[in-house]
């Protein structure tokens, strides 16, 4: 359920049609994206409503998804050389890699969600505003979750 209600409600942030067509091309990519990064959140045991917070704010579940700075990768943007294996982004598993970040700051800041998403983004005033927005987002998908909770809900699958 996580997954679905981040995606759709992507629809949500541009109303233009070229864009929501654009979304339902790439929907089952997009919902296999971030069921494997809850997965591995929950591997890793941490909150996949953070980890994927993340992944949704950082790439939209965009799987391939390359930073602007050409530094971050994955739908995570997670660093090869800090946080793969072999340190190279060959062979890396860029969603392993992204939550284990977030994993290792939860663990240096004490469980402290503010301090270790803002750790994730870096220093300075963005990375203050990074995790303000990224906590944002997962209260609102918190939210989401406990109104659908308290509804009855039928899902019609093909």
């Amino acid at each position: 359920m996580l997954c679905y209600i981040m995606i759709l409600s992507l629809f949500t942030h541009d109303q233009s049609i070229d864009y929501s067509k654009k979304l339902s091309k790439t929907f089952q990519n997009r919902l296999k994206t971030c069921k494997m990064v809850a997965q591995e959140a929950k591997n890793q045991a941490i909150d996949p409503v953070l980890a994927v917070s993340i992944a949704f704010n950082e790439s939209k579940f965009t799987q391939d998804a390359i930073a602007f700075d050409g530094k971050g990768f994955g739908p995570m943007q997670a660093t090869p050389r800090l946080w793969c294996e072999n340190k190279k982004l060959e062979n890396c598993d860029l969603i392993k890699a992204g939550v284990t970040a977030l994993r290792t700051y939860l663990e240096i800041h004490d469980g402290d969600e503010f301090q270790a998403v803002k750790a994730y983004a870096g220093k300075g005033e963005k990375a203050h505003k990074y995790a303000r927005r990224i906590l944002r987002i997962k209260a609102k998908t918190i939210n989401l979750l406990k109104e659908i909770q308290d509804e009855d809900l039928i899902i019609i699958e093909n």
